[in-house]
């Protein structure tokens, strides 16, 4: 953010936009952080939504942490899934110390 002036959903937006990829794919980039703006592809974003809070557990800034499942509750909605079977599923993968070494 600091050297492009953008944060990295409307910068990767705009790269998108560059690569002249459709709007279902843009969006979900552009929104994935403020799913309430999609006009399109809701789905999409709402699941990317989804994984990136799942995701972002395995970044070195937050390791060790749980997902925040409760910021996710409307695209899980969205979604029709149970915010429970997200956490079942999370239960299941290899803790984030087991990937120190990729921050390394």
């Amino acid at each position: 953010q600091r050297v492009l002036g953008l944060a990295h959903p409307e910068a990767g937006y705009e790269l998108a936009r560059h690569w002249d990829l459709p709007d279902d794919l843009a969006e979900p980039i552009r929104f994935h952080h403020a799913t309430e703006h999609a006009t399109m592809a809701r789905d999409s974003v709402a699941l990317i939504a989804i994984a990136d809070a799942m995701g972002d557990v395995y970044g070195p800034a937050k390791a060790g942490d749980e997902p925040d499942f409760d910021a996710c509750a409307a695209d899980f909605e969205a979604l029709n899934l149970v915010v429970d079977t997200a956490r079942g599923v999370f239960e299941t993968v290899p803790e984030p110390k087991e990937f120190d070494s990729l921050w390394q």
